[in-house]
């Protein structure tokens, strides 16, 4: 690698022993100093550095520069005499660069060597010593080598320069503009180019220096003059001043993260998770992105008060310059708007995409997605954990980036080829790639950080705040599966262990992951978790809004609900199927039963709008039926003044008793829909509860009920259109009535006590498994023949069929 700064070499910790030049005494024999003879090997002609140096066979030192010429150091004496030599001495001591040398106290000869330079001491902006601007290192040069390699590249190059000058010299200094807001203002016909030409150099000196982040993005121009100009809270001097210092600082904060770090990919993750942490994507008051000067600027993110695009993009590439790693800044078209991304060299050379602001999904895990991190041109982005696979869609179809042949503002730099292929390295270990430590296993899930996946424990199982792997220590931030296409995923994450206890780090926890296959007796949290905690040795979010995870071998047999708890997570009490309980109390704000988070977290509080009812998953059914497996007794009660959920002696509703949601007694000849009943097991098929109900008979409907309707004892809807139920006790036959268009799926399930059904020509629909259980039935249709709108499954019980039958006929 080519270390070398403004024409000098430098490497840190590289020794480079110059022996045997012919030198006798303090002088050679061309009589140059012994300096003179070291600096012009190292610094050579015009400020050109020493790349390599090698032996040939005869013993020569061969130095060969950077520009690529060779220079013959002499031959290395034979047997030499012990040598001895004095104390290091400095030759040349900059900021950046620093080069000692040692001399033998006898012959003359010397050794020389490089050390890390001291760095810069910057105020405002400039080094104190050698008065190099701090720009230098947070901006780039893509764009300005780009310019160069144009057909007037030598007049567009000087023009950018221009522009650098007049910028960088109002970045450092105090003044306070006079003249409103302009900058400066810069004649680009003198340089020989059109407005348009103009207007492209002043776009990609923008693109390459994202440290300037007064410089407005509104340019004022004439037919032979741009005007520069900063945003209107930076035209004091002392406000500019003090903006600098903080963002310097603050850049060095974010450089510390990455210290010791020599993988690209891994600093490029690390200011990637740093920045989404920092910000959310702003917006202004009617819900449009902001259009305040600091949300397109590194401001927004470096003094965390809100981003969009641009700065995020800009910020990204700023840190990445500071920490020596390529990149640029891309902007055109994202989802139809107007966009900023980057494009960014890593390990193995070649270059990805990333777009931290798709990235930045604060309802969304831990608040980081990786869909738009690392890119390759043929790499699918349309996924998400929770088990979601989509059509294909690659980073260049979402993302369309302006190019050299736009004029004006339309202009963009070629930009470089992508990687074809996923990143892969050696240099540590990847996003989701696995490992295992103790017994426990865990995904890497962003920077320094891990998913807690898998355990072999069969007893208490603590897990760790942090794990360590090849030399690096991450920090378990999450708790869930992994599946084989590496997607994150519900799922019991700690094998069989009986106890588990969260540590403080923990931010996310998927559904069911703290389960245990039903074996698990008690959670515990520590107490300085800021997401989570454990009460009575079960799992809520820290405001106790939902439950999470009831430990199902708990011994205990009855258990209330907190009155703090607005609903209960998927899988939270029916993961395994153990439960010892026998009765279960809804606590008086439980508004919502088997709420699934998919990756998106669980709640710590009613969401607006909140109109509870009909909130429920199939698994409060499975809930219902282990109680009342264990439980000949009411298994619910629902607290006074819930306002979400209504129980009697027969079955559980919503509060206002519009869904039925389970139903108890089993044993029921004759079951009456409501008053104002309008969904029968909502969620999931419409026989999910009566057909655990083996000895009724009948339906019968409230008076004023304006959504069912009943004839012979079977359940229809109010305009009898569809058949809904039939009684699985029901006996003999049935004509189903002549309005019927529909007949529904398990309408007949388990209806081994009919002989026959008559189907009427109305009947234009019928669905899958409509007569599953019903082997020994005997259809008759009146259609001739199969009607092609009937499902093709809607006989999967084998029945008996006759075709052309009327109900009189029949009869």
């Amino acid at each position: 690698m080519r270390l070398f700064k403004k024409g000098l070499l430098w490497a840190i910790g590289l020794t480079l022993g110059l022996t045997a030049f012919g030198l006798t005494g303090c002088k050679n024999k061309d009589g140059g100093t012994l300096k003179d003879r070291l600096l012009s090997l190292i610094q050579g002609e015009d400020g050109v550095g020493v790349e390599r140096v090698y032996w040939t066979d005869e013993g020569e030192l061969i130095l060969v520069l950077t520009d690529g010429q060779e220079i013959n150091a002499g031959k290395v004496k034979k047997d030499e005499p012990t040598h001895i030599y004095g104390e290091w001495t400095d030759i040349i001591s900059t900021c950046d660069t620093r080069w000692q040398v040692q001399i033998c106290e006898d012959c003359g000869d010397m050794q020389a060597r490089s050390l890390a330079p001291k760095g810069h001491t910057y105020k405002q902006g400039v080094c104190r010593d050698c008065k190099a601007y701090q720009s230098d290192e947070y901006n780039g040069r893509y764009g300005f080598t780009y310019l160069g390699e144009l057909e007037k590249g030598e007049e567009l190059q000087s023009f950018y320069q221009e522009i650098n000058e007049a910028v960088c010299e109002y970045h450092r200094n105090g003044d306070t503009l006079t003249q409103e807001t302009l900058v400066a203002e810069l004649s680009y016909i003198d340089n020989g180019l059109t407005t348009d030409e103009a207007l492209a150099v002043w776009k990609t000196f923008k693109q390459d220096n994202p440290l300037f982040y007064w410089l407005s993005n509104t340019l004022q121009y004439t037919v032979e003059a741009l005007q520069l100009v900063a945003e209107d809270e930076y035209v004091d001097g002392a406000t500019r001043i003090e903006y600098n210092e903080a963002l310097y600082s603050k850049i060095e904060e974010y450089k510390d993260i990455v210290k010791g770090e020599t993988s690209e990919y891994q600093i490029a993750l690390a200011y990637h998770d740093e920045i989404i942490k920092a910000v959310d994507y702003t917006y202004d008051d009617l819900g449009a992105p902001s259009s305040e000067p600091w949300a397109h600027s590194v401001v927004g993110v470096l003094e965390k008060r809100g981003a969009v695009c641009e700065s995020y993009a800009k910020t990204f590439q700023l840190l990445l310059n500071a920490s020596g790693v390529e990149n640029v800044l891309v902007t055109g078209d994202g989802g139809g708007e107007s966009h900023a991304w980057n494009m960014v060299r890593l390990d193995d050379g070649k270059w990805y995409y990333f777009d931290l602001t798709w990235n930045d999904t604060p309802d969304w895990e831990w608040g980081i997605s990786y869909n738009y991190f690392a890119v390759a041109k043929e790499q699918n982005v349309s996924w998400s954990d929770g088990g979601w696979l989509y059509d294909e869609a690659f980073f260049t179809d979402k993302h369309r980036a302006d190019t050299p042949t736009g004029e004006g503002l339309e202009f963009q730099y070629a930009l470089p080829t992508a990687a074809t292929e996923p990143f892969t390295t050696e240099k540590g270990l990847e996003l989701r790639e696995l490992f295992t430590v103790d017994g426990n296993t865990y995904a890497v899930v962003g920077y320094n950080a891990v998913q807690f996946t898998n355990s072999d424990c069969t007893g208490t199982l603590v897990i760790p705040e942090t794990v360590s792997c090849e030399g690096r220590t991450y920090t378990v931030i999450s708790v869930g599966r992994i599946t084989p296409e590496n997607l994150f995923n519900e799922g019991n994450a700690v094998g069989k262990a009986t106890k588990v206890v969260l540590p403080k780090t923990v931010a996310f926890i998927w559904d069911s992951a703290v389960s245990a296959d039903g074996r698990l007796q008690e959670i515990t949290v520590d107490k300085d978790n800021a997401h989570f905690l454990s009460k009575d040795g079960v799992l809520f979010t820290k405001s106790l809004y939902t439950l999470i995870q009831y430990p199902e071998s708990h011994t205990r047999t009855e258990y209330v609900i907190p009155d703090e708890t607005g609903e209960v997570a998927y899988h939270a009490f029916t993961s395994g199927f153990y439960l010892n309980l026998q009765k279960l109390t809804v606590g008086k704000n439980m508004q919502a039963f088997g709420m699934a988070n998919w990756g998106n977290g669980y709640k710590t509080q009613p969401p607006t709008g909140w109109f509870g009812g009909n909130q429920v998953s199939s698994d409060l059914v499975v809930l219902c039926d282990n109680l009342k497996r264990n439980n000949d007794e009411l298994p619910i009660v629902v607290a006074e003044g819930n306002t979400g959920f209504y129980v009697d002696e027969i079955a559980l509703y919503d509060y206002g008793q519009t869904s039925l949601l389970y139903v108890f007694d089993s044993a029921i000849t004759t079951f009456e829909i409501p008053v104002n009943l309008k969904y029968i097991s909502q969620v999931v098929s419409v026989d999910y509860n009566f057909s655990k109900l083996p000895k009724l008979e009948r339906f019968t409907v409230a008076e004023g009920n304006t959504h069912f309707s009943e004839q012979d004892g079977v359940l229809y809807n109010a305009e009898k259109t569809e058949i809904l139920y039939v009684p699985q006790a029901k006996k003999g036959e049935l004509v189903i009535a002549n309005s019927v268009t529909k007949i529904n799926a398990f309408t007949f399930d388990g209806c081994r006590k009919l002989t026959a059904v008559f189907i009427p020509k109305s009947v234009k629909e019928v669905k899958a498994t409509a007569f599953i259980g019903c082997s020994h039935l005997t259809i008759y249709c009146e259609a001739e023949s199969l009607p092609s709108t009937w499902d093709k499954n809607w006989n999967t019980a084998n029945c008996s069929v006759i075709w052309g039958y009327t109900e009189d006929t029949a009869k």
